[in-house]
């Protein structure tokens, strides 16, 4: 088979959910033998300037026929026209993270319009990979077959279950996530307002950098609800020190307001972290009726009342981390989420 051409958006390093997931199907997918190589493209797609746009569909013109293009999500209606010229003779993948209408901070006329062209696409390619069931039926109406769409959740790598469990004293609490408003730690600052007269605190581990004026007003929300010195904003942390901070933990927090899938909070039960998260992409599937609380997104109340719960009952915490350790018996590994996008791209390939 050709070298696969997989274009990514910005640094495939990057400590994003897509990035992560692109990068160790890359891996896998080397590990199974096959040759990738990987271009990564401008950063502000899918709102790139034309010279970057210029630049991404020269590398897919150049693509041999029958070649294989992967193309990560915020890609695909910005290239929409090599795309879609290219189509006929090329074996092209949309790798469907969230589709583009959906993506944070787009105003509503530009989702439209890219909507448009991203769905085009779609009609086109050979394969529509979704990295969670729930975008089935986001992309299921621009798919004219649905059997071109494959569902290839992400993995989660083994961890070391965490040793300590505090029965007395401060417990600590985890959020992984980027800090900004999809992921919801202003519901978590406020629901966590409330409970004050419990020992907590707060770790937030995540990049800080992506919406300055979101984690500014985080930082007032804090010292305006005198909760600031029982926040911590770590920034994004690199493998040691985010497995440090996984150990360190009691509880795994996730408000998140909208996920296609859930990758952190697999990352919680894989180290036996009890869960309080919210009902979106697998989380309710990962976390189940063993490992934590699972509320509605955007619901305060519920996220208040959840970590009350946990907080004030010590045998809810440890029931809770018991159903950890079993939910992580069930996650899927990162090998076999390759194996399967290599079935994809295989079958692709096959035409």
């Amino acid at each position: 088979m050709a070298p696969i051409t997989f274009l990514q958006p910005g640094r495939l390093e990057t400590r994003t959910g897509g990035s992560i997931y692109n990068r160790r199907i890359v891996d896998g997918l080397r590990t199974m033998g096959h040759e990738i190589v990987v271009h990564e493209l401008d950063s502000t797609f899918p709102l790139a300037a034309d010279r970057a746009i210029e630049q991404a569909s020269a590398i897919v013109t150049a693509v041999a026929d029958r070649g294989v293009v992967i193309a990560d999500s915020l890609l695909v209606a910005a290239l929409a026209d090599v795309l879609l010229r290219e189509a006929a003779r090329l074996h092209l993948l949309a790798l469907m993270h969230l589709p583009v209408a959906l993506t944070p901070g787009l105003g509503s006329e530009i989702a439209e319009r890219l909507g448009r062209r991203e769905a085009r696409v779609l009609r086109v390619a050979s394969r529509v990979v979704v990295t969670g069931r729930s975008m089935v039926d986001a992309v299921s109406t621009h798919a004219a077959d649905l059997s071109r769409v494959v569902v290839v959740e992400p993995g989660v790598d083994a961890a070391p279950v965490r040793q300590r469990s505090h029965e007395e004293g401060t417990l600590q609490l985890l959020c992984v996530a980027n800090v900004v408003p999809g992921k919801g730690h202003d519901l978590l600052l406020d629901a966590l307002s409330a409970l004050t007269t419990r020992p907590w605190h707060l770790t937030c581990a995540g990049s800080v950098t992506r919406d300055r004026r979101f984690v500014e007003k985080l930082a007032a929300q804090a010292s305006d609800r005198g909760v600031a010195s029982r926040v911590s904003f770590a920034g994004e942390l690199d493998d040691d020190a985010l497995a440090s901070a996984y150990a360190q933990a009691d509880l795994f927090v996730l408000p998140t307001r909208f996920e296609t899938y859930g990758m952190a909070a697999a990352e919680a039960i894989a180290h036996g972290l009890p869960v309080v998260s919210t009902a979106t992409g697998a989380i309710p599937s990962i976390v189940g009726d063993l490992a934590g609380l699972v509320v509605a997104p955007d619901d305060v109340d519920a996220l208040r009342g959840a970590l009350a719960l946990v907080m004030d009952d010590r045998s809810v915490r440890r029931r809770f981390r018991a159903g950890a350790l079993r939910m992580r018996t069930r996650l899927r590994s990162w090998a076999t989420a390759a194996q399967e996008f290599g079935h994809v791209v295989e079958a692709a390939a096959r035409g």
